[in-house]
């Protein structure tokens, strides 16, 4: 399921591009794409990474600034949710988690790569 997920967010980058949403298409492009090289570079071919740390460090770090994230844009489709009246805890969460949480997943991203350099350095002996 996550290498669908986030195989799936690529469809971010092209939201972006289409203007679809309001988001810079750099920085989506980025984000999406060094999730995508993590995932598929490292985490699915280095079996360490599967029984690694890190790997929960770095989905739980995703899951928890997406899903307020996601709440967020959701919640203001609804009229009675949009501009001023979206409720403030959500507004908290969604522009200061990524505060704590960047800094986790991408230190779990980080330490995904050097669990999976024993394997990568197999490949190529």
């Amino acid at each position: 399921p996550l290498m669908y997920v986030q195989s799936s967010a690529a469809l971010e980058i092209v939201h972006s591009a289409l203007g679809m949403v309001r988001s810079p298409l750099s920085s989506t492009f980025i984000q999406v794409m060094s999730r995508l090289l993590v995932i598929w570079g490292f985490t699915w071919w280095a079996p360490a990474c599967h029984e690694h740390y890190s790997l929960l460090l770095m989905v739980m770090s995703w899951a928890a600034v997406e899903v307020p994230r996601y709440l967020f844009y959701s919640l203001n489709l609804i009229p009675a949710f949009s501009g001023d009246k979206m409720p403030s805890p959500i507004f908290a969460l969604r522009y200061s988690l990524f505060m704590v949480l960047y800094p986790t997943g991408i230190t779990g991203e980080i330490l995904q790569g050097v669990a999976a350099l024993p394997f990568l350095a197999s490949l190529n002996p």
